[in-house]
Parts: structure tokens; sequence; C-alpha cells
């Protein structure tokens, strides 16, 4: 009988679906069929499942799997399960093979007792560059059959594969202009993609955007990844046990972080004290960390995204890191906080995790979080994490970057956070100190002699919690209370934009003066030579624009609301007629032999396909196109306010 959607390969003992690329076990057939191929009739389903069972040899439940033997490294990939993944890592001991570096880790410190001798902070860029010897290969080829529960470890396949030489179908001679607009649709692909990917700095006097030039995002992330940065805030995926294990210790601790601010009577001291923004000034009202859950939601996110950065990007190769760097305080808080958590992840998969081991997590979580806002930088306030991952947020997903309005939520999220933290460790220390006083005096001396949580509080407020005085350091938390500040005041303190003044036919703009008459005369120049230019970009001859793909002027459809970086109405799916005019240029250089002898490089090499003087003159002539015109929008925009001006002005 058929199986579909289920195939049997003869060397396995299980089935494997063919839709869904993974394996399947008998007992589980009818369970995945109803769950992922509900369209199937249920008798269909139980002929199916029936006839899986009866497979000679077949694998029917989880204790049987525990014991089947992965393929040998040797094994060309599976096909019908997922493709192989690239970026494995084996043990070159025992061929064990996963997909994170924090589990090769793991594994070879507890299988092997081997000894991690990189650790966190100092110079990281020299260290870097020394040759550094490590257990395991990566960059294996890898695969496995099941996603979850016994069977899903990763195994190696085709390592002694030799790449069959290629083979090519007979070979078409290539016309110049096909090998011409094939050379060209390469390289605007290239330039495309590294525009998309590689963030740029744009130039300060030029840049318009004084959010961006005061925050300094653009400068910090020159030349780095812009998709990886995104990327390393991520949810954790299912192969980042012990990135999961810290995320779900945070979680916890900013829960009972806010329980604990929460439970203060609202005149608490504390309350004020940690409430406070400047050292000398006593905030008018308490801290409150009350909110709506989906509120308290949106901001516990923004905490676990920084978490994922620091954790992540200390795992990636130098050059890809961004230039922050931690203290060796921080270094060693992180380090006992990764290691907690491997050692909860270690506990959880033998199903001993306990209670108290939970407890040790998060008390290294909340101390190496606290530590991350408690660092006095020396030389830029990018030299901290915290101030690193705020500016991976910054970066929109279409390539640009947040406006304030948009953005200045997050920088309330981290100052709301950090201070129910700051106050949780207090509360912790001083109950840490009570039961420390407890082994050599009684219950009630104990609380008496024990620091009060005021002073504890104090002190870490004093210390980083505050803007900068001429006393102290600058902290992260002085330059986000700044940076929001900043940001929040822009839309109020950006001055309107000039007046132009028009009274009969003159027309006034500060001290210049002229007529109707001769802004008509200047913009019928103005389009004359507009219309040579065109012509040129467009390699016609003359005026011959009848030729040209028409602009369906009443057609144009535009959506005002988009925002994404590089848009415009030429890409809106609804202006069909734009593609009227796709490689309109291309085809005009190979219709006459002149232009492709001006344009047509002879050399073979393909990464230079064009004459230079021929690309040259074609950007001098855009340039000028552009100037002409920006010079007549900026002039029309000035006298659209009249009825009727704008139809006038686009005949």
């Amino acid at each position: 009988m058929n199986i579909t959607p289920f195939i049997h390969l003869p060397q396995y003992p299980f089935v494997i679906c063919k839709e869904c690329q993974f394996a399947c076990i008998a007992d589980e057939v009818g369970s995945h069929l109803r769950k992922h191929h509900n369209s199937i009739h249920t008798k269909v389903r139980s002929e199916i499942a029936r006839v899986v069972q009866e497979i000679p040899g077949i694998i029917c439940n989880q204790e049987q799997l525990r014991a089947f033997p992965y393929p040998a490294a040797s094994t060309e990939p599976i096909p019908f399960i997922a493709p192989p993944q690239t970026d494995g890592l084996r043990c070159d001991t025992c061929s064990y093979v996963v997909r994170s570096r924090q589990r090769i880790q793991a594994h070879c410190r507890e299988k092997h007792r081997w000894e991690n001798d990189w650790r966190r902070g100092g110079n990281v860029a020299k260290r870097a560059k020394q040759e550094r010897t490590v257990p395991w290969t990566s960059g294996i080829r890898c695969q496995r059959f099941f996603p979850s529960r016994a069977g899903s470890q990763w195994f190696e396949v085709g390592r002694a594969r030799a790449e069959p030489a290629p083979t090519h179908p007979e070979t078409v001679e290539e016309s110049p202009e096909q090998r011409f607009a094939r050379i060209h649709r390469a390289q605007a692909h290239r330039f495309d993609t590294k525009r998309r990917q590689i963030i740029e700095v744009g130039d300060d006097k030029a840049e318009p955007n004084r959010w961006l030039r005061r925050v300094g995002w653009a400068q910090h992330l020159q030349g780095l990844n812009r998709a990886k940065l995104q990327g390393s805030m991520e949810r954790v995926g299912e192969d980042e046990a012990v990135l999961q294990r810290m995320c779900a210790s945070l979680e916890r601790v900013m829960n009972e972080a806010q329980a604990t601010a929460a439970a203060m009577a609202g005149g608490h001291a504390v309350l004020f004290e940690i409430n406070r923004k400047k050292a000398d000034v006593k905030p008018n009202r308490p801290f409150d960390s009350r909110m709506e859950e989906d509120s308290w939601g949106r901001y516990k996110e923004v905490i676990r995204k920084l978490l994922c950065f620091v954790q992540r990007t200390d795992q990636w190769e130098e050059q890809d890191q961004p230039p922050h760097e931690l203290t060796a305080k921080q270094a060693d808080l992180f380090d006992a906080f990764a290691e907690a958590a491997e050692h909860s992840a270690s506990e959880a998969a033998d199903g001993a995790a306990d209670t108290a081991h939970m407890a040790t997590t998060d008390r290294s979580c909340l101390d190496a979080m606290v530590a991350l806002f408690d660092h006095q930088y020396k030389h830029t306030h990018y030299e901290n994490a915290i101030i690193s991952g705020l500016a991976v947020m910054g970066l929109r997903e279409d390539g640009g970057w947040e406006r304030p309005e948009n953005y200045t939520p997050i920088y309330s999220a981290v100052i709301k956070v950090a201070r129910m933290l700051v106050l949780y460790q207090a509360v912790r220390e001083q109950q840490d100190e009570i039961e420390a006083l407890r082994r050599t005096m009684s219950d009630d001396d104990a609380k008496a002699a024990a620091t009060g949580l005021f002073t504890i509080v104090r002190r870490k407020v004093q210390r980083f919690m505050t803007l900068a005085t001429d006393q102290t350091e600058p902290t992260p938390m002085d330059w986000i209370f700044e940076a929001r500040t900043y940001g929040m005041k822009i839309r109020f303190t950006t001055t309107a934009g000039p007046v132009i003044d028009w009274v009969g036919e003159q027309i006034s703009y500060q001290r210049i003066r002229f007529s109707m008459s001769e802004l008509s005369d200047m913009l019928h120049g103005l389009v004359d030579e507009m219309r040579v230019v065109m012509a040129t970009l467009l390699m016609i001859d003359g005026d011959d624009f009848g030729a040209v793909p028409r602009v369906a002027w009443q057609q144009i459809e535009d959506d005002h609301s988009e925002d994404q970086v590089g848009y415009s109405f030429l890409q809106d799916d609804r202006n069909g007629w734009v593609g009227e005019g796709e490689g309109w240029v291309l085809k005009q250089i190979f219709q006459k032999e002149a232009r492709q002898a001006a344009w047509v490089s002879s050399s073979s090499d393909e990464t230079a396909p064009y004459r230079v003087a021929a690309v040259r003159q074609y950007g001098q002539a855009v340039e000028r196109f552009r100037e002409g015109i920006s010079a007549w929008r900026h002039i029309a925009i000035g006298i659209s306010n009249r009825p009727g001006t704008a139809r006038t002005w686009r005949g």
C-alpha cells in the first residue's frame, strides 16, 4: 500500500515524512498524520499506521530509538529529511556533533576534561590574533532524523565525499549583448546586496539627521554585517540550550524584581531613592513598577534582546564583533552565569534539575545583568555592552535607522527594568547579610546589625544610576538618560523652514527678489536643458521620444505611508507599466555599433565590462539631470499651494 506522505528507506528502521522532512517511529505515525496532515481521511490514516507497523525491523517506541546507531560520517547526505547544515562542530575525540559553540564546549569539558583557556574581557583583539587550539572541528556537514527527544542528535554526513565534476549542457555561444546584460545584472545584485548588508556612515557635514549624529550608531557599527547583528537578538533556537536557560532565568528574575518593588509601600523612601535621576535632586514621586501586562512584556523583551546580544556576540570571530568590551568583573559574572546555565541545562537533560540550583542560576543572572550598568567607562560610552546593544536595536529591518519618536520607548524600558533589578539586588544583598549574621547572633539582632536597605540602594544609585556630576564618572545610565531626553525634545525644538513671500508678480526670499516672468523664463530654460540631458541618458537621437516607453501619469499609484528606506512609487506593484522600460538603456547601447564600441570593453574581465570614459560621462549626465530635477522640484513645491499650479508645472 502507498504510505504517502511517508517513505521507508530500507537501511533505516523508521519512516520519513517527505513533507515535514523528518523521521517518525511507528507508534507515532497516527498522531503525526492527525496533527500535521489532518486532510487525510481517518480510515486512510489508520491504514497507513497499520502498514508502517508491519514493516520488518521497524522501531516502534522512544525506548527502542535510544539504541539506534547513527550513520557513519562517510554516509552520503540522506534524502527526504532536511538538507545538511554546514555549521556543525565535531568533537575530535568521540565524533559527537552539535551546532552550538557552548554545547561543544560543555561536552568537551564534561566528557573529556577539557579546560577553556579563553576568558572574557581584556584585549580581545590582541588575543583573537593568537593561534588557539580547540578540541573540535568546525564547518561540519550534518543532518538529524528527529527534531526532538531520542534520535535528535546531529550526525556528520559526506565526510569523504568527492564533489563530482560539474557537467554542463551543450554550450551555447553567448552574444555580446547577452553577456553584457548578464554581467550588468550580476553587478547590480552585488551592489544592492552589499548596500543592504554592510552598515555605512554618511558624510557628517551633509547628514541632516541630528538624532543619528547624537547617538552615533552608524559610526559604532560601521563595517559590520547588518543581518548578523540583527540576528544576535532573535529568539533563542532549539539548539541553544544554554542560552535558553539564561533567558528563562532572566524572565524569572525580572518578574521577581517587579513583584519585590510592587510589594513596597507607595511612600517608601527606597522607592524615591531608586527613582532618582539627578544625584542631588530628590524625585517628586516614588518609583512605580506597575504597568499593563502587554507593556511589561515589551519591556522584558528589550532586556532579553540585550542578553542574547551580549552572549551571542561573545562567541563570534573578533572581526565580526561590535567594538564593546566587558570589564573584568562583568566577564567573570557572565562566565559564572553561563556556567550555571550550562549545569542547569545538563541537569534538565538528565531529569535532575532542582530548585536550589535554579536559585543559584537566578542569582548569577541578577548580578551579571546589574554589572552591565555598573560600568564607569574611561573613553567612550560604546565600551559598554548595553549601549552597544542599544545601537543594534536602532537598526530597522529595511536598512534604515529608527526615528527618536519610535526609539525612545526602548530607553524607557531599559531605565525601568534596570531600576527594578538594582532594587531587587539590594534586597537580596541585605537578606544575605542578615543570613550571615544569624550564624553568630539572634534573628532580631541580625536584622538590627545589618546594613539598611535604603543605604544599600543609595550607594548603588549614586554610583551608577544617575546623571554624571563633577565628582562621578560617566555610566551607561547617564548616557541613556541624556539620549532619551534629546530624542524626546527633537520634535519640539525643530524650527520651521523659511517662508517665501509671493505678492502679485513679485516673489521674495530673504534679500532675493524676482518676478514671475523671470521665474517662468528660467523654468522653461531648465526644461529645455533637461530634455537634452534626458535624450542623452536614454540614448536617443534628437527629440525622438516617441519610441521611449510612456509614463502612465494618470495611473501612477503610490503609498505615502511607506517609510521603507529606498522606497519609491516605482516599486509599487500596482505600477505595472514600469516594467516596460526595463533594460532600455542596455538595448540602446547595442542598437548602434558606435555606441557599442564606446561602451563595451574589449577586455574579457567580467568585473570591468564597461569603458571608463563612457561610464564617467554618463555619470556626469545623471548628476546634471538630478540637479535640474531637484531645482525644479523645490520651485514647484514652493508654489504648489496656489490652485492648479501642480498640473500646470507638470505640463
